[in-house]
């Protein structure tokens, strides 16, 4: 047990009261306290927690997919993880380019199996042409990051 739980008589809180408790600190500091030791950690995981995670953004390096390999082996966190997301970024931006320069884009229609049906040129308002040049320059700066 550790000082900090010995002190201050976390464990001995009822649950209810432990994670009524929780909903005054923010993620950060509910991850540091699950780092004083085991029985806080599984204290810790409660209803709270496991809202905040429900859809975490990892890039796929070494580090994310050990931390993924952690929270699969986690007995109470597996539960709550139910599938993956893989959401990539293309980094091919002629197309986009050409569509601002020609204020037209393709629009496709799709069939209930996922099949393109119809392709049809369509101009951009106002607002979709400035989102889409906001769109190529984050697009930019991503690829510039890249390299």
């Amino acid at each position: 047990m550790s000082d900090l739980a010995r002190n201050t008589g976390l464990y001995d809180l009822p649950p209810e009261t432990f994670e009524s408790t929780l909903t005054y600190l923010d993620l950060e500091s509910i991850k540091a306290l699950r780092l004083v030791d085991r029985k806080l950690a599984e204290k810790c995981i409660g209803p709270r927690f496991l809202r905040c995670i429900q859809q975490p953004v990892l890039d796929v390096s070494p580090q994310s997919l050990r931390s993924l390999h952690a929270l699969a082996r986690n007995p109470t966190l597996s539960k709550k993880i139910h599938s993956l997301t893989f959401l990539a970024t293309t980094m091919e931006l002629s197309e986009l380019d050409k569509n601002i320069k020609s204020g037209k884009y393709v629009a496709q229609k799709l069939n209930e199996l996922g099949n393109v049906v119809s392709r049809t040129k369509v101009r951009f308002t106002p607002e979709e042409l400035e989102k889409a040049k906001s769109d190529l320059r984050w697009l930019n700066e991503k690829q510039e990051a890249r390299d």
